[in-house]
């Protein structure tokens, strides 16, 4: 009797699914076409930022860490550092003009080379973040900047994803303020030896 009750409810569950798919307006092929040119777009996009952060970010937290484990027995160029880095002394110069900006560290003109300028225990992953300008304007995603105000997705869509998407970047800065260049440093010699 039991088996019978549930087979009939399944059946029915089904019946009622198909009846509410046939009241579904589904888009025609140009909108599904735009909607999802739209959707690569912004993957992209957030996949370019995330890679620039990434490269940015850790190259010049590398950098930083060189120029305290290798500044005490030798003059830092950014020659050495790119070498450490595996990248061109180009892209450490440009870094260190933006850490130097923000006062996190001091370059001789020439080849006089590079130093830190503050203590390593005031220095955060937050600040080296923020000193390489890897957000525009304070914010980590931008997207869409002028949805269709004529699709009811396009007019809600900053009211939809605005605050998740600003708890998510409060989060990363919460965890990247954690974390000071002292500790990055003592982890570094701990694991050269």
């Amino acid at each position: 009797m039991a088996e019978t009750t549930k087979k009939k409810d399944r059946g029915l569950w089904f019946r009622e699914m198909k009846s509410e798919l046939k009241k579904v307006i589904w888009p025609d092929k140009k909108t599904v076409m735009k909607n999802t040119g739209t959707v690569l777009l912004c993957s992209l996009l957030i996949g370019v930022c995330i890679w620039v952060f990434d490269f940015v970010a850790v190259s010049a937290v590398q950098m930083l860490i060189g120029m305290e484990v290798f500044g005490k027995e030798q003059k830092v160029t950014s020659e050495l550092l790119a070498s450490s880095a595996n990248v061109n002394p180009v892209v450490i110069r440009r870094l260190l003009q933006q850490l130097k900006k923000a006062g996190l560290v001091r370059v001789k003109r020439g080849s006089g080379g590079a130093e830190i300028d503050r203590p390593l225990e005031q220095i955060t992953l937050l600040d080296v973040y923020r000193a390489v300008e890897c957000v525009e304007d304070g914010q980590l995603f931008h997207f869409h900047e002028d949805p269709n105000v004529l699709c009811p997705v396009g007019r809600n869509i900053h009211g939809i994803l605005d605050q998740k998407l600003e708890a998510v970047q409060a989060a990363m800065e919460a965890e990247l303020k954690k974390t000071t260049l002292n500790d990055l440093v003592e982890n570094a010699y701990r694991r050269i030896g």
